[in-house]
């Protein structure tokens, strides 16, 4: 199985049955790499194939709190993750999280990777996700706060300061539509990755003030680390002086 490119939202509204249904239409609609033949992993690990059309019963199942479901792609007979949510029932307190995984070597052209983070953007946008990031899955040891595509909520952009992210060495800063900001690092997800891209990341993060002495030094998508953090949108993460 190739590597692959993980992007994670965090949710701090309900999950509903037509937004998960809207979602999985866009990714078909997007071609190329977003084009699943669909499976649906349950809690028993068991596997339903989704042809036309999709029952409600199963979309209402996906938005209950408490629950996790995977969507999979189908590719050599071999089932691989494409969108996920673990939805909460507090979200609230404890944000819902929707990960979306994309083959890392789907992404080797500029064309696709302005598709990804199109594709990103927007489900940035719809789910009014909080907080946002996507790239390759660093070591457990070393997670930089700043991954290779970042989506700050307004509030975040409120606390950091808009001219600090717009002045950062970043190679990309896009004010998004809810007032929110889109933060790329490098020109492609496998320069974010490699030793240099890594420090780049790990020094941007301070220079943000998403640090260890504000963040604990966890990454907030860690379902280990859940427990320790507060309610969203009150994330704390950065810092503002």
């Amino acid at each position: 199985m190739p590597a692959l490119v993980v992007a994670r939202f965090l949710v701090d509204r309900p999950i509903r049955p037509g937004m998960v249904r809207a979602i999985l239409d866009t990714l078909t609609a997007q071609g190329g790499a977003y084009v699943p033949q669909l499976v649906r992993g349950s809690q028993d690990d068991s596997l339903r194939r989704l042809t036309g059309g999709r029952s409600p019963q199963l979309l209402d199942e996906v938005a209950e709190g408490g629950t996790h479901t995977t969507f999979m792609r189908v590719s050599e007979s071999l089932p691989q993750p494409v969108l996920s949510f673990s939805v909460s029932e507090t979200p609230r307190r404890h944000p819902t999280r929707v990960t979306l995984t994309i083959p890392g070597d789907a992404l080797r052209e500029g064309e696709e990777i302005d598709r990804m983070l199109g594709v990103c953007k927007g489900l940035y946008l719809f789910l009014e996700s909080v907080w946002g990031v996507a790239g390759y899955p660093d070591a457990p040891d070393n997670t930089p706060l700043v991954q290779w595509a970042n989506f700050l909520g307004p509030e975040l952009v409120s606390r950091t300061g808009p001219a600090r992210l717009l002045t950062s060495m970043a190679f990309m800063v896009e004010i998004l539509p809810d007032g929110g900001v889109m933060l790329v690092t490098h020109p492609s997800p496998d320069l974010s990755a490699g030793p240099e891209g890594t420090a780049f990341r790990i020094d941007l993060a301070r220079t943000l003030g998403f640090d260890g002495s504000v963040a604990g030094g966890q990454d907030p998508f860690r379902p280990d680390t859940a427990a320790a953090r507060p309610a969203a949108p009150h994330l704390r993460v950065p810092r503002s002086d």
